[in-house]
């Protein structure tokens, strides 16, 4: 695990470094925002079936459950960009820039897939 995070802060450093891989993935934050969203509204008009052959009544009978999972995960990553804020007034130039970059790459954190993201860091950091 302790790996797969040293990797990720690699590939975060050199993408950071470079301004057309942060204009590349906030363009495709954007877009994965909007596709996101679209799917979302489709699912709300046409629902479907889940994978193990269950229908959608499990969730209207617990509509809870399905989204307390994601709610906890968003409480964490807004958690984790307040922190970042608090910090900023006591950072020197410097790692209050880096901040500033944390902050926008956990929000784009919320659109996207990690596997996603680790394959698209990859790509650019080389």
């Amino acid at each position: 695990m302790s790996d797969n995070r040293s990797d990720l802060s690699s590939m975060l450093g050199k993408v950071i470094s470079n301004p057309e891989a942060m204009q590349t993935i906030m363009k495709i934050a954007g877009e994965l925002k909007d596709a996101k969203t679209e799917a979302a509204e489709a699912e709300e008009d046409n629902p479907q079936p889940a994978a193990d052959g269950s229908t959608e009544q499990t969730a209207v009978a617990n509509p809870h459950h399905h989204h307390h999972e994601g709610k906890k995960r968003d409480e964490e990553e807004e958690n984790r960009i307040r922190l970042l804020v608090a910090l900023k007034p006591y950072l020197n130039d410097d790692r209050r820039e880096k901040a500033d970059i944390m902050i926008r790459l956990l929000k784009l954190l919320r659109f996207t897939d990690l596997n996603e993201l680790t394959k698209l860091l990859g790509d650019l950091s080389k």
